[in-house]
């Protein structure tokens, strides 16, 4: 006799790697993680009670302005950091 279909065994497929997509990783994916992943944490210091904690909330802050200069250098939007730039100094 066959056995059910209840009872038969069941066969999960497992997820892939996941450190197959770090294999990839490159100054362009860096400096994206670090434009969208830093301001979390400078967020999560700079509301901290502690005066220590909220310097260096200040300092991750400035280190995402290096890494956002560069996206906006790498992606050919230069122009948009210079637009600003002149507005800024109105030059």
């Amino acid at each position: 006799p066959q056995p059910s279909k209840l009872m038969m065994s069941v066969r999960f497929r497992l997820p892939a790697p996941i450190l197959r997509g770090i294999s990839c990783l490159s100054l362009f994916n860096f400096a994206q993680f670090a434009d969208q992943g830093l301001p979390l944490i400078g967020t999560m210091l700079l509301t901290s009670l502690s005066t220590e904690a909220r310097m260096y909330g200040f300092i991750v802050f400035i280190a995402v302005n290096i890494s956002g200069i560069y996206l906006l250098y790498v992606t050919e939007l230069w122009w948009i950091l210079t637009l600003t730039l002149f507005g800024f100094f109105k030059l």
